[in-house]
């Protein structure tokens, strides 16, 4: 399958869109939360444990929901449409949205991570400077 150039186009201009949106979006929460993102080495398995946990319960279920109210007409005009405007698929072609619609995304994908965080202590004891445990 060979992409048309206005195909190639969009889908390079929105996917620079969304690798920013998303950049800055971690950067952010690297600054509000650093003990999110920086582990000691003996806690990583722990931690990745529990991401895989929270995305498996509770960011599938969410994405299936975010992704059926997407399909609902009026949502399908107003932001999901520009993603299906791709006929010929790539893998990066999955990453193609509407700019509004990478807000969602954040929405749904963001509890793999910060679920753990806050639900196993880590936002009070990175906040305390201590090092941050998971369970």
């Amino acid at each position: 399958n060979k992409l048309t150039q206005k195909q190639l186009r969009r889908e390079k201009d929105d996917y620079l869109t969304g690798f920013y949106l998303h950049m800055y979006t971690q950067i952010a929460l690297q600054l509000i939360f650093p003990s999110m993102f920086f582990s000691p080495n003996e806690q990583i398995w722990s931690c990745a444990k529990e991401v895989f946990l929270s995305h498996v319960l509770v960011v599938e279920p969410l994405y299936y929901l975010a992704h059926r109210w997407l399909h609902v007409p009026k949502q399908m005009k107003a932001m999901h449409g520009f993603h299906h405007l791709s006929i010929h698929t790539l893998p990066s072609t999955s990453l193609v949205q509407n700019f509004h619609e990478h807000f969602v995304y954040l929405a749904v994908f963001g509890p793999a991570f910060m679920l753990p965080f806050f639900v196993t202590g880590e936002a009070a004891l990175g906040r305390r400077g201590s090092l941050p445990r998971c369970l």
